[in-house]
């Protein structure tokens, strides 16, 4: 199959392409690690580099089943990794994401209405976001994430939601997403 069968001009057979390439590193990056921290901060380095936010991150929901803390992630100002949390809630983009069980994706902050962003969020100046919920194992549900301090096009944020979609397959061999996996 040629990028003409799926409609892929060469400006998005490159963005493809920078996709895949960051996958395949995480994948050898996960191999070559020893601790769970290490492989969700370089995953989320190389999510954020492959979307063009600069900004990822991983939530990890708390014994009480109902914060979500910010376990992972890069670019955030210096506070947020290991230290903000948020409610999961309905009201909120991280929220929505874990109820429904399938990738959210918010372009816009000024038009959205299905939810407002969590404070965090908003402090560290963020417009766009898109999650979803990864690897779901031993009952807990971490949340992935990808933000933007600009306002996303439509079409960027689909092509955003196959890439954390191929980040949410299991692996092959033992069933869980590689981020899942120590």
């Amino acid at each position: 199959m040629t990028s003409a069968d799926h409609g892929w001009n060469p400006d998005q057979l490159r963005h493809h392409s920078a996709q895949q390439s960051a996958l395949a590193r995480f994948g050898q990056q996960a191999l070559g690690s020893e601790g769970l921290d290490e492989i969700l901060t370089e995953a989320c380095r190389l999510v954020g580099e492959a979307l063009g936010t600069g900004l990822a991150k991983v939530m990890e929901i708390q014994p009480d089943g109902e914060t979500l803390l910010v376990r992972a992630g890069v670019g955030w100002p210096p506070g947020v990794v290991g230290q903000a949390s948020t409610k999961a809630s309905e009201r909120n983009s991280e929220g929505h994401a874990l109820k429904t069980k399938r990738p959210m994706i918010s372009p816009d902050s000024a038009t959205e209405t299905r939810f407002s962003y969590p404070e965090f969020l908003v402090k560290a100046g963020v417009k766009a976001v898109a999650n979803v919920v990864i690897g779901v194992a031993k009952g807990d549900r971490p949340l992935w994430g990808a933000a933007d301090r600009q306002p996303r096009a439509a079409a960027v944020q689909r092509q955003r939601h196959r890439l954390l979609h191929h980040l949410r397959q299991p692996d092959r061999r033992g069933g869980q997403p590689a981020a899942r996996q120590s």
